[in-house]
């Protein structure tokens, strides 16, 4: 999604945006870039990758432009979140986020809980022979949940 957006920067000002999944936070931080009047919000369930992702953060966006948050994926755990932080988001971005089965239905109703009516989620799948997820597992679950 990085470079997507760099392409398309008229998709995020000044909207709300949420990145799920973010690890290093590559699509977040470019968000945030190309955003900067509203802070994008970062996230991952492994609270093992929060301290880098912090750094990154800190390192590559101004104070204030992007935050760091500890989210799970399901509908339970995004209507939390979503309770917590205000509402929901205009864009949400996923990049390479599904590495086994388990996770594509709750990555979609996640973004399904906290992305706004009019909202748009920007998803990049990139397939792999080890993981056992298709292309089209993750349409068909993205589709189930409303999106196309």
């Amino acid at each position: 999604p990085a470079p997507f957006l760099t392409r398309r920067a008229s998709l995020l000002p000044p909207r709300r945006v949420l990145e799920l999944g973010a690890g290093l936070g590559l699509p977040g931080i470019a968000a945030a870039s190309l955003a900067p009047v509203l802070p994008v919000v970062l996230t991952d369930g492994d609270t093992d990758a929060l301290p880098a992702l912090r750094a990154n953060v800190k390192r590559n966006l101004p104070p204030g432009a992007g935050r760091c948050r500890q989210l799970l994926w399901g509908k339970e755990a995004a209507e939390r979140f979503f309770e917590t932080k205000g509402g929901g988001f205009d864009v949400i971005l996923a990049a390479d986020v599904v590495y086994v089965a388990e996770v594509v239905g709750p990555l979609f109703e996640t973004a399904e809980a906290l992305l706004n009516p009019k909202g748009a989620v920007l998803f990049a799948f990139c397939a792999r022979r080890d993981v056992g997820v298709t292309a089209e597992d993750v349409l068909e679950e993205a589709e189930g949940k409303g999106f196309r």
